[in-house]
Formats: structure tokens, sequence, C-alpha cells
């Protein structure tokens, strides 16, 4: 009955059936059988508490399935007030080699690239321990002396809470020169936790390290890497603790992980980032003493920014309008450098196809008393296409 649909045809009327009847449609044929076995396999989740979700992917999974698994999950729970477990760090060096060698031959090697496979890394809080108070260690996870290379993975993505700073944040990056065919790296933090009080000092360091690891890694210009998406906080216009810290460190003209974040955009083709930064992210401050000749973003395609409601020098884009409590009348002392860098650096992207810069912040609701509803301010800018010939900008809930 499916002598004349390709094998992609098959793959695609699976989708679209029950899971729980698929082993009936399995019997079919070799051809239905293969699909469902390609639809099965696409995910693996691992639990590194779990010792038999590891032997199922060295077992089963690498030896038969290799070819059909498009994303590799290895999910670590771990509890506030508790270390993490020395056999972790075992686990996780298996797991890494195990993954490595499941790309031997360079037949394999061309194949596993053209084909793509998604590892991701996450760390998240059981949910007994999710809402105690408990003391924190000081106890950080550390990748393993020698991590074997990875051939195959095209994105990296790491999850990780940044209320509990037990997982640093250039590990992605030291990871990511593992992953030699890495196409796209993606670094989440939980944004939906405040950072922990007892933790701003981490938090602190942790940026200011993954700056480090960027200049030392070179921005991972050698690699393949086309895409970042970057996460650092949360932009809920909550005032954060950390926030002070950190701009008691930074020097008072501009910040360094932005300037950091901006020259690693140079060899990018899309970057998305969320959290704390300033102008610099987008055009060098005076006191770089750096001057921008001709397009240096030959590549760039796209560049969103999501930003927070305060500078990381101690400023604030936006302020509260008289007899407010809601910060969402623009500070044009702030503002208007913002986008005039921003401007300055679309006018050297010639290839670039969309970009924006976006707040979250309060608005009151006029009709209902001390009541009020987020929104994103927004401004994006569209460059010239086959439907409009002419640049475009659009503005979402621009008020001021």
């Amino acid at each position: 009955m499916d002598t004349h649909f390709p094998q992609e045809v098959v793959d695609n009327i699976v989708e679209f059936l029950p899971e729980d009847e698929l082993s009936k449609f399995a019997t079919v044929s070799r051809k239905w059988q293969k699909a469902v076995e390609n639809y099965n396999f696409r995910y693996f989740t691992i639990d590194h508490t779990k010792e038999e979700d590891m032997e199922g992917l060295a077992t089963i999974v690498f030896p038969k399935h290799r070819h059909q698994l498009r994303i590799l999950r290895l999910r670590s729970p771990l509890q506030l007030g508790y270390r993490i477990p020395e056999a972790f760090n075992k686990t996780l060096l298996r797991f890494f080699q195990l993954v490595a060698g499941s790309v031997t031959t360079v037949q394999e090697a061309l194949e596993s690239r053209n084909r793509g496979t998604t590892l991701e890394l996450s760390w998240h809080y059981q949910a007994d321990a999710e809402d105690f108070g408990f003391a924190i260690d000081s106890c950080t996870f550390t990748l393993p002396p020698v991590t074997p290379v990875m051939r195959g993975i095209s994105t990296l993505r790491m999850i990780m809470c940044c209320a509990d700073v037990r997982v640093r944040l250039y590990t992605a990056v030291e990871l990511a020169m593992a992953t030699p065919d890495i196409k796209r790296l993606e670094i989440l933090a939980n944004t939906t936790r405040p950072i922990l009080t007892l933790r701003c000092a981490d938090h602190v360091r942790n940026r200011i390290s993954l700056r480090a690891a960027l200049l030392a890694r070179k921005f991972l210009s050698h690699t393949n890497l086309q895409e970042v998406c970057l996460m650092l906080e949360p932009t809920d216009g909550v005032s954060h603790m950390w926030i002070d810290s950190y701009t008691s460190l930074v020097p008072r003209q501009f910040d360094l992980l932005s300037s950091a974040v901006r020259m690693w955009s140079y060899t990018l083709v899309s970057l998305d980032v969320q959290g704390l930064f300033d102008s610099s992210l987008f055009w060098p401050d005076p006191a770089e003493k750096l001057i921008i000749g001709g397009s240096v973003w030959n590549r760039l395609k796209n560049f969103h920014a999501r930003l927070r409601l305060e500078t990381p020098t101690g400023n604030r884009y936006f302020v509260a309008r008289t007899g407010s409590n809601f910060e969402n009348k623009p500070h044009q002392e702030t503002l208007q450098p913002l986008f005039s860098y921003w401007a300055d650096a679309l006018g050297h992207m010639p290839v670039l196809e969309k970009a924006s810069v976006a707040f979250t912040m309060k608005f009151e609701v006029i009709s209902e008393r001390n009541a009020w509803c987020p929104m994103d301010w927004m401004v994006e800018y569209q460059a010239p296409n086959n439907e409009s010939p002419n640049p475009r900008l659009f503005f979402q809930y621009v008020r001021g």
C-alpha cells in the first residue's frame, strides 16, 4: 500500500497518528516500521540519577538508532542546599564519552553533520525542594578535565537556573569547543525565578567569567557557530539586588559583557539576547577606544535584544511618570544614546533582515484601580525585501 510513497512522506504521515497506536502501523511494511522507529527515536531523555537511562543510550539508542536521533536531553535534578554529588561528574563524563563514541567513521561524521542533533543539558530543581529556603552552599558544577570531541552536534542548548548559580555560564563556551560541528548555541537561564540574595555575588562573577571565556576562546570564531541565543536574566521590570553588586564592579563608562557580546556578533548570522546590557551591545563606547571601519557585521541577518529597565552602570532606560509607581516613561538621557548606537550598528550590517530592541514593563489599567498589565515596548527594524522595497520601522506600545 505504500510502494508509491517516498520514505519522507510516510514519515510525515506517522507524525499525525495517535502515539498509542503506532505499534500497529509498524507491522504494515518495512517502510512503515522505519517511519515509526524514526518517530520514536527522534528524542531521547536521560535522567542522570537513573542508571537504566544511560544503559539504554549505550546499548540501544546509539548502536541502532543514532541516525534517527534529533534531540538528546540530559536532565539533572538538583536540590537547594545540597551539593552536586561527585557521581554526577562521573555520569556526565560517561555521557560525553558515549556521545563522542557514537560517531566513529568519516562517513558517519559527514552524515551526522548534515543531519544535525541537538544536545540539551538542563539543571532544574526537584519539586519538593523548590519552595524552601534552604541554606545555599558554594558548590558549582565544572566540566571534566578532558572533554571528548563530540561530532554531529549541530545545536548545543544549556538550560540553567539563574536563581541558584551552580552551573557557570562559561561552561557553555567550553562545551562549544568540544562540538566542532556546532551551528547554534543556546544559553538559557531560567528567568522565572529571581536571583537569590545569597547568590548575588555569584551571578556577578558569572557574567564576568562569561566575558573572560569569550575572549579566551576568541568568540568561537574558528567553529561553525552561526546562531546564538543568550538569555541571561529576567526582564520583568522587578528590581533585583544583584544589579547593585554588578554596577559597583563594572566601569562607569560601559559594560564589559555588553561589549564582548557585540564583538561576538561580528562573526554570527543570528543573535538573540536578553538581560542586563547597555548601548555598547550595539556600538563601541568612546571609552573602548575602538574604531569600526566598513562593515564588520558581514554575516548578521537577525539581531534581537530584550533589555532590563536598568543599565549595567546604574542608570535606567525608563522612569516612573508623575503620580505613577510604574516605570514606563522613556528616560531620554539613557534611551536616546542606546538607539543612536543601535542606528549606527544597523548602518554597518549589509545583509541584515530584522533587528529589534524590546523592554517588558508595567502599564496601568485605566478601568481598574491599582491594576496593571505587562506589555512589550518595542522598536523593530525590517530591511527592504520583495514585499517592501524600502526599510521599515515598527513601533509597539511606544509612549512618551
